[in-house]
């Protein structure tokens, strides 16, 4: 089986959708954002996210791990990388420059004849996220399926709010608890909290109900994600806070979620 993943950045494939490494002989990742801009203006968490020599270096080193080691259960997986070298919302200031662009490489990619296509839901809402998601709509529309992004995925809150802004129907139910993760995960620890605060709003809505069916694939094999995701070093710190909490949240949220449109 030969499977194309859209991922918007260098490390969004292969955080989510380990899962399906097992059922795949040829995988080609195609990352958008991954062209290279002067960043030393960034701080901080933004600093890390800018560096794309340094996150394409552990990107080569995560995809070799993967061919020399397919997982536990895995068959004889072959993946390969496409760098398509768009520039990250941190360097451009509108999509619009880029749409025609970025349409003619997804519809390029579409007649290689791929057996599944894997775009992002866009879970979390991170405009390069959902941007890709557009375009992917776009080009590839509901016979895709949507990965939702891990580690946003974790957060049922992140969940809901997107689910509810695309009009998904869904049965996820939100307490004070839920609330709680989302403002205190790392990933969102340089995210102004007033904007934060915002956000929840979007998750009380939901106006349409697109059906849809919601795959869960469990990974087993903590340790062999746990290698993988460590690969990508400097975002480790940004995403997860430290090596201990990102062993922590791989052993208790295990779950990969992939959605089909019906």
């Amino acid at each position: 089986m030969k499977i194309l993943i859209i991922s918007p950045h260098l490390d969004d494939a292969l955080f989510s959708l380990s899962s399906i490494l097992k059922d795949a002989h040829h995988i080609v990742i195609a990352t958008v954002f991954t062209q290279e801009c002067p960043f030393e203006h960034l701080t901080g968490d933004y600093a890390a996210y800018g560096d794309m020599k340094t996150r394409k270096q552990e990107d080569l080193s995560a995809i070799a791990f993967l061919n020399k080691n397919p997982g536990t259960n895995a068959v004889k997986t072959k993946v390969e990388y496409i760098h398509l070298d768009y520039p990250d919302k941190l360097f451009r200031k509108y999509d619009t420059p880029y749409v025609l662009s970025l349409l003619d490489c997804m519809r390029e990619l579409d007649t290689l004849n791929f057996d599944r296509v894997y775009c992002p839901l866009g879970v979390g809402e991170h405009p390069d996220h959902v941007f890709v998601y557009d375009i992917c709509q776009n080009v590839f529309g509901n016979s895709a399926l949507y990965y939702c992004e891990y580690p946003y995925s974790v957060l049922k809150l992140n969940m809901v709010k997107r689910f509810n802004r695309l009009g998904l129907k869904h049965n996820l139910k939100l307490n004070w608890r839920d609330y709680g993760a989302y403002y205190r995960h790392p990933i969102y620890a340089s995210t102004f909290w007033g904007l934060r605060f915002l956000r929840l709003f979007r998750s009380f809505f939901n106006r349409r109900a697109i059906r849809i069916r919601q795959e869960e694939h469990e990974m087993n094999d903590v340790e062999f994600k746990y290698t993988l995701v460590s690969h990508y070093k400097s975002q480790i710190g940004p995403i997860f806070g430290s090596m201990d909490r990102l062993k922590k949240e791989l052993q208790t949220e295990k779950k990969e979620y992939i959605i089909h449109f019906v």
